[in-house]
């Protein structure tokens, strides 16, 4: 039975908030560092999960919206390929029973991945590696960071 789209919605409105916990988290540890980027980083963020989710310009399936399948081909016959990294990544998630205990994992997750992949000199004066990433946020992110954006 396919999932209800109040519950896909509900569960990456949890994941997007986590996101933005990454996301503070990241500029605080910026800020202590003393390290000033010449763009803001939140845009950049925002309008690359909206490429992932929508698959612009990707040649895949869009996670969410309406598309139009082809001549004979069921909604029930779309495999991971069909989708970009990301999106299987977050479709795991959401179909996940302990989706909200992963969420902060998959947050920190696909936001390093983005960190790395689409502002990699910044990551690279930031962290020493995939290791320093996470033990640098994990450490910086704190209860106040989730009752900051109501994360339960």
């Amino acid at each position: 039975m396919p999932i209800q789209t109040r519950t896909v919605l509900n569960k990456l409105n949890k994941f997007m908030s986590h996101l933005n916990v990454c996301h503070s988290a990241l500029l605080r540890h910026m800020k202590k560092r003393k390290i000033q980027t010449e763009f803001e980083l939140q845009p950049l963020l925002i309008n690359w999960i909206h490429e992932v989710l929508f698959d612009v310009n990707q040649n895949k399936l869009p996670l969410l919206g309406d598309f139009v399948l082809e001549d004979g081909k069921s909604i029930y016959s779309f495999s991971p390929a069909d989708f970009n990294l990301i999106q299987r990544f977050l479709i795991r998630l959401i179909i996940s029973p302990n989706s909200h205990r992963r969420n902060f994992q998959g947050a920190l997750s696909v936001f390093g991945y983005w960190l790395k992949n689409m502002a990699g000199d910044l990551y690279n004066q930031l962290f020493k590696n995939d290791e320093d990433y996470w033990d640098v946020l994990t450490e910086i992110i704190d209860p106040v960071s989730f009752r900051q954006y109501k994360i339960p």
